[in-house]
């Protein structure tokens, strides 16, 4: 398993960045390898990486990688058995991380003359040991440092790691590291390789390593005081009492900040488009380009047309970043973290068949981000089997001019009647008091939930005159549920203020409390949970009747024979 601790030195109490360029090399014998040179005089360093090798895009949202290199070249190795395989594509990352002080720990806290608190977080790591224990602990399986040296080279400190990864992995790697020791950062190399072709990629490996070279450099280190994202906390603010118009302008800034993180890494060869409601971010042709932004807004009208009804947010301009290929497409995901204003979706051009997959992506990625955009609670809140059910029925929408058309896999339809021969299909009345502990019980429920919504909104009840406008009114009736609840539970909360003597709630006094509190939340919304349910059904269906369940179910047994 991996070890604990960080490599002492060479911050000299001065703030510190790292940057790391991670290579996972398999590629051809030294003596075929050419390199090409990559030069960051913003960051001052350099490196030279096998010429064959790709640029790919790296994500907005992404915090410590700057930029990511891919060789063209796909590697499979096999068990000693033959019986399994892995695909590994060799990849550099570049990766700059700002460090506090070499003595902080956690962040800072500092409060403006309105109360406003500003919380700047600090790094989960010091120095390049501590990055790659870290990194490896999410992504990898058992792992130990084999080798820790110190050695000089080129005048500077350069600390020499290498781990062994052995345990619950297909095949064992092994990660080398060196970390470059400057007057204010640390600059790291890191490579990777299976163990099975260590003797061939160790040439290239060290070659690519002994290139790297450090210069002043003509930019500054991103977020030199502090390592993390500042986070601004109103203790008097509450989201009940934010105006719509305040909620559009934060949407769109959300935007505009995201693009302007965009801009300034761009490569050349990329380009900017735009239509009514999206930005396209664009590695591909101009014609695919188009018919991307053409299908997302079909998409984002059959979504305002159809289930509008869901919440009056303000939708506001999403990002399509659209990647050359597969390859990149998968490269570029890699990179990126979790952002509360989430505004960008990622496809890429596929070259391989592998259309569906594509589209799902484009897809899946529009309807969160404008269901959120709708009806934040909603998004989150409602059934689990309208969840799984709707993202099933729109992760597989194509188009064709305006019109979105939808389409269920062969695999879906022998599934559900194999489902009808073995008696096992739910009855309809069974979708609308299923609760998530129930829908998590079998799978064959997520197969059964996105029939059933299928059939719901696009499907035979939408063309039965008694059955049409049903999907509607239940989730009309689930929203007046939900801003019922919300209402109430806004006046629990200045009711529990006004006790406090007109102070706003404290919340949590520590982080044992704050788990106690986020374990009572969950438990007691499993108890409310069937409760809501049959109160939103009660409200939907006031005056439904033995007969009109068994009527829904037969037509909805029919289509999917």
């Amino acid at each position: 398993m991996g070890t604990a601790g960080a490599v002492g030195g060479g911050f000299g109490g001065r703030a510190a960045a790292l940057v790391v360029a991670v290579a996972a090399v398999l590629v051809a014998p030294a003596s075929s390898a050419r390199a090409e040179e990559h030069k960051d005089e913003r960051l001052g360093y350099s490196v030279h990486f096998p010429k064959k090798w790709n640029k790919r895009p790296v994500a907005s949202d992404e915090r410590w990688i700057v930029a990511k290199f891919e060789s063209d070249r796909e590697f499979e190795a096999t068990d000693p058995k033959g019986q399994f395989y892995m695909r590994h594509r060799p990849y550099i990352d570049v990766v700059v991380i700002p460090l506090s002080l070499a003595d902080r720990k956690g962040g800072t806290v500092s409060k403006d003359e309105s109360g406003k608190v500003k919380v700047a977080l600090a790094a989960p790591w010091t120095d390049l040991k501590q990055y790659l224990e870290k990194q490896l602990s999410n992504t990898e399986g058992g792992f130990y440092f084999s080798k820790e040296e110190e050695a000089t080279l080129g005048g500077l400190k350069v600390l020499q790691y290498e781990i062994t990864i052995d345990k619950l992995v297909d095949q064992p790697k092994k990660v080398y590291g060196w970390a470059w020791y400057t007057e204010d950062a640390i600059y790291g190399l890191v490579g990777e390789s299976l163990i099975k072709f260590d003797d061939k990629v160790g040439p290239d490996l060290l070659a690519c390593f002994k290139s790297f070279k450090a210069f002043p450099r003509k930019g500054s280190l991103p977020g030199g005081e502090h390592t993390g994202e500042d986070v601004v906390l109103d203790p008097n603010a509450k989201e009940e009492d934010i105006d719509d118009d305040a909620r559009k302008r934060r949407r769109e800034d959300a935007v505009t900040r995201r693009l302007i993180r965009i801009k300034d890494t761009l490569a050349s060869d990329w380009t900017v488009k735009n239509s009514e409601h999206f930005i396209a971010v664009s590695h591909s042709d101009a014609k695919h380009t188009k018919s991307v932004l053409d299908h997302a807004e079909a998409l984002r009208g059959w979504l305002d047309d159809n289930l509008g009804y869901i919440g009056s947010g303000y939708c506001g301009r999403i990002i399509l970043r659209i990647c050359a290929d597969r390859n990149e497409y998968e490269a570029f995901t890699k990179t990126g973290g979790w952002s509360p204003d989430h505004v960008e979706v990622t496809t890429y051009k596929d070259k391989e068949g592998w259309s569906d997959f594509s589209m799902s992506s484009l897809n899946r990625g529009i309807w969160h981000i404008w269901a959120r955009d709708r009806n934040e609670t909603l998004a989150w809140s409602s059934p689990q089997w309208i969840r799984s059910g709707l993202s099933d029925l729109l992760d597989n929408v194509t188009s064709k001019g305006s019109k979105i058309e939808f389409k269920a896999s062969s695999w879906d339809r022998e599934r559900n009647a194999m489902l009808r021969r073995d008696g096992k299909l739910l009855p309809a009345k069974s979708f609308f008091t299923m609760d998530s502990e129930t829908m998590w019980k079998d799978y064959d429920n997520h197969q059964q939930a996105a029939a059933f919504v299928r059939f719901l909104v696009v499907g035979a009840a939408r063309k039965s005159a008694k059955f049409k406008g049903l999907f509607g009114e239940y989730m009309k009736a689930m929203v007046f549920e939900v801003d019922e609840k919300e209402a109430a539970e806004a006046k629990d909360r200045k009711d529990r203020e006004k006790a406090a003597e007109g102070g706003p709630d404290a919340g949590p006094k520590s982080e044992d409390e704050e788990d106690r509190m986020v374990q009572e939340r969950q438990q007691a919304w499993r108890k409310e949970e069937a409760q809501f349910l049959e109160k939103v059904l009660a409200r939907a269906l006031p005056n439904w009747t033995p007969k009109d369940w068994d009527a829904l179910t037969a037509l909805y047994w029919k289509e999917i024979e």
